[in-house]
């Protein structure tokens, strides 16, 4: 359980950012570098390299506080002056203890000034160009007034014992070139990552807008219940609101396939105009690849397929479009077709799975549909068989009504004819004639008796 807590600090800690990652590295780097002071011939230093350190630590703890802009600026600043502070310290203890100092000191900072424009331009967006020409601007600065501060302090090029003629020229020369490659090699790179992120975060934006679109036509009372008029109209509707500038129809193919037949449209025009035909001879070419891929995702209707060749497909009238076949009863039923008005649009690959997503919802409407009719004619099958058990069942009541009362009545009338003979007149008849005459009036009634059960029986399922 401690140990979970511990690591929950710990996860609690870690940079969040651009800038609290640069913030502790940089402040990790200071530590290292105090240690090495200390135990070097600079010692005296140690504590002021330990203090940028801790300087370089604010814009973490401020990121974490939620400053994370001004953090990102002031990080921008500190990476230019502490430096700065740190160089000219090192010159004036260098000069002081008659150390001599390398022409290499004074090219170190300033190329760590010069890729210190990671720092801006690594964490702030494009779309804050305030903020972004604020991070850049002590950068700049740091370059123009790198020899101006120096010589301030006494610390100068020349100062310090070193003599080359074209320093200044040179150094500075090279010093902003590199700068202004590094700065629009990283805006360009910025550029164009950004507009990746931000068109990856539009796709997704539509993505999510198309599926939720898809989970409403999908669990949309129509769909179960597969009314075709109000499930055509309900997809048709959906699809000209989320597609803007586009034109959605739903056809039907002919028992024959020999034409399609425009059911629900959003368009005004006459070609889409209901129970408008359109035949296969009117666009062979059309046809076939439509039977043949099932999908056709033409961009003939863009600007630059326009001005390359001629429109692939004549049924659409040179506009670009995405039609697709949906299918009943296991055969293609019919298709749907969204048809672009705007000619410097493109089909991205998005509205095409949303389109393939809806014919397919458009199939599953059919089958609902079927099932929906198969439904009902169980149920008028299930009503006439019922109807036929309802009038078996009452015939059968009535028969038992006939065998009850009407059928036994004759064998009560011969028992009690039995009865009279053998009390009457016994004695001029065989014992054996009157023993057959009664065990086949036993027998009779037995018989009855069970057909009227057998009948009762029958008649209460």
């Amino acid at each position: 359980m401690q140990g979970t807590i511990t690591g929950a600090r710990i996860k609690a800690l870690m940079p969040r950012d651009l800038t609290s990652l640069v913030s502790l590295l940089c402040f990790g780097l200071s530590l290292i570098l105090s240690v090495f002071y200390l135990f070097s011939m600079y010692e005296n230093l140690y504590w002021q390299v330990l203090l940028a350190g801790l300087v370089m630590l604010v814009p973490y703890l401020m990121t974490r506080s939620g400053y994370k802009t001004s953090a990102t600026i002031l990080l921008s600043v500190i990476v230019v002056v502490i430096p700065f502070f740190l160089s000219i310290i090192n010159k004036q203890v260098a000069l002081a203890q008659s150390t001599p100092i390398s022409a290499v000191n004074y090219f170190d900072v300033r190329l760590l000034i010069i890729c210190s424009i990671l720092v801006p331009m690594t964490t702030i967006p494009l779309k804050k160009r305030k903020y972004l020409l604020a991070g850049m601007m002590p950068l700049f600065l740091g370059m123009c007034f790198y020899d101006p501060l120096h010589e301030y302090f006494g610390v100068g090029y020349y100062e310090a014992g070193l003599t080359s003629p074209d320093y200044y020229f040179t150094v500075n020369l090279f010093s902003f070139v590199a700068w202004s490659f590094l700065v629009f090699a990283f805006l360009f790179l910025k550029f164009s990552v950004e507009r990746s992120l931000d068109m990856e975060k539009y796709r997704r934006s539509r993505l999510e807008v198309y599926m939720k679109d898809l989970m409403e036509l999908g669990n949309s009372r129509d769909m179960i219940q597969g009314d075709l008029s109000s499930g055509y109209e309900g997809i048709v509707n959906k699809l000209s609101q989320t597609l803007k500038d586009v034109n959605v129809s739903v056809w039907e193919f002919g028992e024959n396939f020999e034409k399609k037949t425009c059911k629900v449209s959003s368009s005004k025009r006459v070609m889409y105009a209901a129970r408008q035909e359109v035949y296969v001879t009117n666009d062979e070419k059309y046809f076939a690849d439509l039977f043949d891929k099932g999908i056709i995702i033409s961009n003939q209707g863009s600007q630059e397929k326009r001005k390359s060749s001629k429109s692939d497909y004549l049924h659409h009238d040179g506009k670009s479009f995405v039609d697709i076949l949906f299918f009943r009863y296991g055969k293609p039923g019919g298709l749907l077709s969204c048809e672009l008005q705007d000619s410097g649009r493109y089909w991205s690959a998005e509205d095409s799975l949303y389109i393939k997503a809806a014919g397919d919802l458009l199939s599953l409407l059919h089958a609902n549909h079927i099932q929906r009719q198969r439904h009902e004619e169980l149920e008028k099958r299930v009503e006439q068989r019922t109807a036929q058990l309802r009038k078996t069942n009452r015939e059968l009541q009535e028969y038992a009504f006939l065998n009850s009362h009407i059928l036994r009545a004759p064998i009560a009338r011969v028992f009690g004819m039995y009865q009279v003979i053998e009390a009457e007149y016994a004695e001029l008849m065989k014992a054996e004639i009157l023993d057959h005459f009664k065990l086949s009036i036993e027998e009779l009634d037995k018989i009855t008796r069970r057909i009227d059960l057998e009948i009762s029986g029958l008649a209460e399922q």
